[in-house]
């Protein structure tokens, strides 16, 4: 009975730790692959498409859809992205050009009145929230531009606790790969969509469930 017990310990534990040699191997190809496309496109011209593609792969995971092949369907997507990205792309710019702009601003003020200081941490803390899920909302949902935008800012607003995990998650990884540089080709940039996409993805099933409830008035 206790050989028995054992070995069925043994194959459960062989068992996941195959599992997660197989999931780090996938993140490792994924991060390669988005390297490449990244690198290929000069990074200015191909880091929204690049980033479109890899969010949408991590998603299939998410959905089930684990045995898809990786390059095929980051291409895909990413053929798709480059056809669409420019606005994502101008509103990227635009953002890190406001947020530098605030930061030289406080930089060189000596004195900085309470009010604008407020106002100055608000913005970006609002903007930075709203990339985080940006890129989740894109590759989720149908949208237009302007509503990937609001939509990305109402469930950043509307999900405080997901959110901050996100923002937590971002920050620790940013701590990892500054002490261990030497991962970040092979999961840096994966780890980094992961720690959005994830947590976003269990928020948008949330809320689809909700909506269900409210519209049918039964809960599964």
């Amino acid at each position: 009975m206790m050989k028995l017990k054992e070995m069925r310990f043994m194959e459960k534990t062989m068992n996941g730790l195959y599992t997660l040699c197989e999931w780090i191997a996938k993140g490792a190809w994924l991060n390669l692959i988005w390297l490449g496309y990244l690198l290929g496109g000069l990074v200015l011209f191909s880091a929204v498409p690049a980033a479109f593609a890899a969010f949408t792969v991590i998603r299939k995971w998410l959905r089930g859809e684990t045995d898809l092949k990786t390059w095929q369907t980051f291409h895909q997507a990413f053929t798709q992205a480059c056809r669409k990205s420019w606005k994502p792309m101008t509103l990227f710019t635009v953002v890190l050009l406001l947020v530098a702009a605030q930061f030289i601003y406080f930089a060189m003020q000596e004195v900085i009145h309470p009010v604008q200081f407020t106002a100055g941490v608000f913005f970006i803390i609002l903007i930075g929230v709203i990339v985080l899920y940006l890129f989740p909302v894109w590759v989720h949902y149908d949208l237009t531009f302007i509503q990937m935008v609001k939509q990305a800012a109402l469930i950043a607003l509307i999900s405080p606790l997901h959110t901050l995990f996100m923002a937590f998650s971002s920050a620790a990884l940013i701590l990892v790969f500054l002490a261990m540089p030497a991962l970040f080709p092979f999961f840096g940039l994966v780890t980094f969509a992961a720690a959005t996409m994830v947590p976003a993805y269990h928020r948008f099933v949330q809320i689809s469930r909700t909506k269900d409830v409210h519209q049918t008035g039964i809960v599964s």
